[in-house]
């Protein structure tokens, strides 16, 4: 047990990372490529001016090495109340004659290899699997294997102690050597005289071969990130990029070369379609598409600005006021109709009045302007309404009019053609088609299969597209509901920032026709190129062929 021992008691002066690699060449004999990344984090961390690494060193423990720890006779006696190992039922015991050879037999699946796996893990075997649960429990999280463990130390009984999975088990179980095929290929697997230095003694020749494995490790990366100028020569010319390239070092503004080497969204959707309509072979249907699309655009923008003007601030504004000048010109009218019952100044009273109840109003006014017509056309055709002259008749009863009747009709010619009754005609009106106009306003100015192709070739308009109508409508039903109630205190919700719908889709088919013009530009180089390869084969002097089969 010396041996394990001072290797234990060397590693605490080791840094955190080597320890990490010797507990886990402890763990499972050897580093895989898994192990290897993240010592090499570990080193960078501890070492350079790498990351914090995802994994943390965790240094070697008296624990992770089998047989460390004393020169004890430990005998083990039992195996008692197993839990959740393989399909053991519950509370499953052995117990051992430690003085005697104690064999378990029986059939395949028995069990008898579970018992193996549970002495392995708690005394700390060379070779070893964790221990798990029935396959078929479907407990969730999984439940841990435990298993009480009985032994006596120098013949007296010791406490009984308990093990589980995933945790240290008692110290004196490590001087159990527990041994089976797995544990015998730790000897016998490997050629050359390592199989048979002692125990541990190996495990310090592969952490020296980790250590060199790391080593090459970093060389190559350190190869990898050395500069060589000559592969940003075809970059170099009289631009910014170009000027810093010619005088790339240690002294770079690197932050300013990443943001000069960034494409933009756009720039990375142009590179994209370039590339797309070059490998067809034939960019003429996309250019084509491209100007249909910007056709398109042009013919939206156009109907958004139209539908926008309904629901600026300007618009909204003017609606209110419009109102306003309605609710005036009514109470004008009603002011006229109240002077209507009044004679020298003085109102009549029910009592004394002639004049029917809603005398005045828009039925009665109907009314009027129905028996001017008759008047007028059929009646007296050659005498203005109301015909009031001696002798006249009224022209709904047909009896003759007197003084007292025609005084009365000549006031009411007066009422109707006054002024507060047609304001309050022209501004009720006006008020009704405003808000025709805000309701019909086609708010959705772009037809639904370019928003389709849209949302596949600009995602990030059509998103646009879809903001923009959706405010629209918003304040288009803030307006409404204000002219209804004439409440105009609720918050107006607000444009949206930036550029107008209208001029973002006239810039984007401008950009469209600019990508059609550039396709074009590629069929006609490409038809320059093909000519003059003709034109060549056609000027070639006789013979020149048969020149070019002998070379």
């Amino acid at each position: 047990m010396g041996l394990l021992d001072d290797i234990l008691a060397w590693s605490g002066n080791l840094p955190t990372w080597q320890s990490d690699a010797l507990r886990r060449l402890f763990h499972s004999g050897a580093l895989n490529a898994q192990d290897l990344t993240e010592l090499l984090a570990m080193v960078k961390q501890q070492h350079g001016d790498g990351a914090q690494a995802e994994v943390q060193p965790i240094p070697l423990q008296r624990a992770d090495i089998p047989h460390a720890g004393g020169s004890e006779t430990v005998r083990l006696l039992g195996l008692n109340n197993l839990q959740h190992v393989n399909r053991f039922p519950s509370g499953r015991a052995v117990s051992f004659k430690p003085d005697r050879l104690n064999v378990l037999f029986g059939e395949n699946g028995a069990g008898k290899s579970g018992y193996a796996r549970v002495l392995k893990n708690a005394c700390r075997a060379r070779v070893r699997l964790p221990v798990l649960p029935d396959a078929f429990d479907a407990t969730r999280p999984r439940p841990v294997p435990t298993a009480d463990i009985s032994f006596d130390v120098d013949g007296q009984p010791a406490p009984q102690t308990k093990w589980a999975q995933g945790t240290p088990a008692d110290l004196l179980l490590g001087n159990i050597t527990v041994y089976d095929s797995a544990c015998g290929n730790d000897y016998v697997a490997n050629a050359g005289a390592s199989d048979y230095q002692p125990y541990g003694l190996p495990h310090l020749n592969r952490l020296a071969a980790a250590q060199r494995q790391l080593m090459d490790l970093i060389v190559l990366e350190t190869q990898q990130i050395s500069l060589n100028a000559s592969a940003f020569d075809a970059l170099k010319g009289p631009h910014e990029i170009g000027t810093m390239l010619a005088n790339i070092g240690k002294d770079t503004d690197v932050a300013r070369l990443q943001t000069l080497a960034t494409l933009a969204p756009e720039e990375v959707q142009r590179v994209a379609e370039l590339k797309s309509v070059l490998e067809s072979m034939n960019p003429e249907p996309e250019a084509r598409r491209a100007e249909l699309l910007a056709q398109r655009l042009d013919t939206a923008a156009t109907a958004a600005q139209g539908a926008q003007r309904y629901i600026t601030d300007r618009s909204l504004d003017e609606v209110h006021q419009r109102l306003q000048n309605q609710i005036t010109a009514q109470a004008t009218w009603s002011l006229a109709q109240s002077r209507l019952h009044q004679q020298d100044g003085i109102s009549i009273t029910p009592t004394r009045a002639d004049l029917l109840p809603g005398t005045g109003n828009d039925v009665w006014k109907a009314l009027f302007e129905a028996a001017e017509k008759f008047s007028t056309e059929c009646a007296y055709p050659s005498h203005a309404h109301m015909n009031t002259d001696v002798g006249a008749k009224c022209v709904l009863c047909q009896t003759p009019l007197d003084e007292s009747a025609s005084d009365r009709m000549r006031r009411f010619a007066e009422y109707v053609v006054s002024d507060a009754s047609k304001n309050a005609e022209d501004a009720t009106q006006r008020m009704k088609d405003t808000m025709v106009a805000v309701g019909s306003a086609d708010l959705d100015p772009i037809d639904a299969a370019t928003l389709e192709e849209l949302a596949t070739s600009d995602p990030a308009l059509h998103t646009i597209i879809k903001d923009f109508t959706a405010n629209w409508k918003e304040r288009r039903d803030w307006v409404q509901q204000c002219v209804e109630t004439n409440n105009w205190d609720t918050p107006r919700p607000a444009l949206l920032e930036g550029d107008a719908l209208d001029v973002r889709l006239r810039t984007k088919a401008t950009a469209l026709r600019t990508q059609a013009q550039d396709l074009r530009k590629i069929v006609g180089s490409r038809r320059q190129s093909h000519v003059g390869k003709r034109a060549r084969r056609v000027t070639a002097p006789p013979g020149a062929a048969f020149q070019d089969h002998r070379n």
